[in-house]
């Protein structure tokens, strides 16, 4: 994501007044601290997260310091970063998301045979044991994003493998109006009580 649309996402008035006030406003949450970088699909290390992320919002922020009130989430490139990370990293984080990722497939020049076993080992094949460990997995895309028939077979994959995965798809391309309602959704679900 270049830099200019992370300031548009972070700087959007828009974005912080249909999320974060009208969920409070609805008690429906609390407290939701979030933290904006840059990530990449490819990028598979170990979070920065391990390293001085979570110690510092822990010291600083009064947050319940587990894995199980910890959330990962991206939108498009990053998405495919929270997949990896978050599902290779369950000691680390309880729910994972990903909104209109290209790693399942969908526009040109993006893989087009992802392989879930391959890439998260024990995922198709031992479903129950992420099921255990996950609070919460989330995939949703635009119904008019390239990406979307792909992130559709994928999720069915995951299902008839038993996987638990919530599923969403809002009206929309790959933009800022399906990734609001789809982080607003994921909030809605991690802080139901």
């Amino acid at each position: 994501m270049r830099m200019a649309s992370i300031e548009k996402w972070v700087k959007s008035s828009k974005n912080r007044a249909n999320f974060n006030y009208s969920l409070i406003l609805k008690m429906q949450l609390a407290v939701l601290v979030f933290i904006i970088g840059f990530g990449c699909a490819n990028d598979q290390r170990k979070p920065d997260a391990q390293g001085p992320v979570i110690p510092f919002i822990e010291k600083k922020y009064r947050v319940i310091p587990d894995r199980k009130s910890r959330a990962l989430a991206g939108l498009s490139m990053p998405g495919g970063q929270s997949f990896y990370t978050g599902l290779r990293n369950l000691d680390i984080f309880g729910s994972v998301a990903t909104f209109s990722s290209g790693i399942f497939g969908g526009p040109v020049g993006l893989p087009q045979n992802f392989d879930a076993g391959k890439e998260i080992p024990g995922i198709l094949s031992d479903a129950q044991s992420f099921n255990n460990q996950l609070e919460v997995f989330y995939i949703s895309v635009g119904e008019n994003d390239p990406r979307f028939e792909s992130t559709k077979t994928i999720v069915k994959t995951f299902e008839e493998h038993g996987l638990e995965v919530k599923f969403n798809s809002f009206p929309g391309a790959h933009d800022f109006q399906v990734w609001r309602k789809s982080l607003n959704t994921f909030a809605s679900i991690l802080f139901k009580d």
